[in-house]
């Protein structure tokens, strides 16, 4: 089981992304790359959408075809065959009768080893079929706690999270943006999760992080 099959959570970047496509999207089918277990799977379906999910795990497409939902085998290092997966998933779920109104990425892009590749093919094919939203979600790895530890001397690994070990790039905000912006996306919507302390057990009273020290001060303003 992986540190990643959780239940739906309505605070979290699963279900912000089920509020976003729910608020301003059409319904039609949904696209999810590198879906893994995909909680928001149920949801997205019960708010009228069409969902299809693509991943190289078979225990994780396992788990979906289980609850009833579709999904593709697909391992996105493959950036070359990535259009005819995209194809291939479509036409199994509903052939030419419902057009792709999203396709989602999320907390995907930092486990690849050239995200840009990958959006830069995904782009040219939601160009093709006048796909308009993509949704992304990415861990900030300039959250405050991370600073703290780096400033300290600090780099801590962990199985999931923002510094999961299997991450092979980290992102900031403006590096999200600018890596979206190079490949021909622009920002329409969002909805950041804000949490006080990240998920990196750094004790909430060490002086880096707490707001009554001059360092932790320092390191807040920054």
């Amino acid at each position: 089981m992986s540190a990643y099959d959780v239940d739906f959570d309505g605070e979290l970047s699963h279900g912000h992304i089920v509020d976003l496509l729910t608020e301003h999207v059409e319904r039609g089918l949904v696209v999810d790359l590198g879906c893994g277990y995909a909680p928001h799977a149920e949801p997205l379906i019960a708010a009228g959408f069409t969902y299809v999910g693509l991943d190289a795990d078979e225990a994780s497409l396992a788990s979906l075809r289980e609850r009833g939902v579709a999904g593709s085998q697909f391992d996105l290092s493959d950036v070359d065959g990535l259009p005819a997966a995209l194809d291939a998933a479509v036409h199994e779920v509903s052939g030419a009768e419902r057009a792709v109104v999203a396709v989602l990425a999320l907390d995907v892009l930092e486990h690849l080893v050239e995200p840009q590749l990958v959006l830069d093919r995904l782009a040219g094919w939601m160009g093709e079929r006048s796909v308009e939203t993509l949704g992304v979600s990415l861990p900030n790895v300039s959250f405050r706690d991370v600073a703290a530890k780096l400033v300290a001397g600090r780099w801590d690994l962990a199985e999931s999270g923002l510094l999961d070990r299997t991450h092979l790039r980290f992102f900031t905000e403006s590096s999200m943006l600018e890596l979206l912006t190079r490949t021909g996306f622009d920002e329409a919507h969002r909805h950041d999760v804000v949490t006080e302390y990240s998920d990196q057990e750094w004790p909430h009273d060490h002086p880096l992080i707490r707001p009554t020290t001059a360092v932790g001060a320092v390191v807040r303003r920054a």
